[in-house]
C-alpha cells in the first residue's frame, strides 16, 4: 500500500472470523495464497486457516509473510512471521501479532449486504429504471441494473421507498457513479454509487436505512 495509508492496530480493523485474506511470503518470486482469518489474541498471535480446501503451502517456522485484506471500509496489510503450524484438530497456522497495521480508508462507512428494490433516473433516460440494491451504507451503495446508468462521474437520482417508524417514506438521493462493471454472472450491470444527500434529514434517513438493513 502507498498513498493515504496510516499506521493503526490490528484490533481497530475489527476482523471477523471467516474473513478472506491474502498471504504472501516476503521472499522474491512467491505468489499470493488465499487464507481465512480465524481469531487473534492481542499481543499473542493470529490464527489463519487455508481457504476452502486449499493449503497455505509449506510455511516454515520463522518465515516472514505479508498479510492483506479488505474490511469493507479499509484496505490493510501487515508483516508477520510463522510461530507454528498445526494439523490437529484442524489445519491452521499461528502467526505473530503485528505491532502495527498499514490501513487505507476506501469507504466512509461499512456496506451492509441487502436485496432491496430501487429506481434510478439516469441522464438520457426518460423513465426510471428498476434496479436492485446489493449493499448499502450511509455513504453509498452497490446496485444491479439491467443496463448501464452512465459514465463514471455522472450524477443519477436513486429513489427508495421504505417504512420509517411505521410511516411510508419516498427518498430520492442524487448520487455519483463511482464504477460500473458487468456482473460476474453476466446478469446486468453492477454500479457503485456515492450518495450526495442535500439535507440533514436525508442523511439521517440514509443512516436509518443502512442500520435497519443490518438487522
Amino acid at each position: 500500500m502507498t498513498d493515504n495509508t496510516q499506521p493503526t492496530s490490528l484490533k481497530s480493523m475489527k476482523l471477523r472470523s471467516g474473513m478472506s485474506l491474502q498471504i504472501q511470503s516476503v521472499a522474491n518470486g512467491t505468489h499470493k495464497e488465499e487464507a481465512q482469518f480465524m481469531a487473534a489474541i492481542e499481543n499473542k498471535g493470529v490464527m489463519l486457516s487455508p481457504h476452502s480446501s486449499g493449503s497455505l503451502g509449506a510455511m516454515k517456522i520463522g518465515s516472514e509473510y505479508l498479510v492483506s485484506g479488505f474490511t469493507g471500509q479499509h484496505d490493510f496489510s501487515f508483516r508477520t512471521s510463522v510461530i507454528q503450524t498445526f494439523e490437529q484438530p484442524f489445519v491452521y497456522t499461528l502467526l505473530t501479532y503485528p505491532c502495527e497495521v498499514s490501513a487505507r480508508q476506501v469507504r466512509c462507512a461499512l456496506r451492509i449486504k441487502t436485496s432491496r428494490p430501487a429506481r434510478v433516473t439516469a441522464n438520457g433516460h426518460a423513465r426510471p429504471l428498476d434496479t436492485t440494491l446489493l449493499d448499502i451504507s450511509r455513504c453509498g451503495s452497490m446496485l444491479n441494473s439491467p443496463s448501464p446508468l452512465g459514465a463514471v462521474g455522472e450524477t443519477v437520482h436513486l429513489s427508495l421507498s421504505f417504512d420509517f417508524e411505521g410511516e411510508p417514506i419516498d427518498l430520492s438521493i442524487p448520487s455519483t457513479i463511482c464504477h460500473s462493471n458487468r456482473a460476474a454472472d453476466d446478469r446486468g450491470i453492477n454500479v457503485g454509487l456515492a450518495f450526495k444527500p442535500s439535507s440533514t434529514t436525508d442523511r439521517l434517513l440514509l443512516h436509518y436505512l443502512a442500520q435497519s438493513s443490518a438487522d
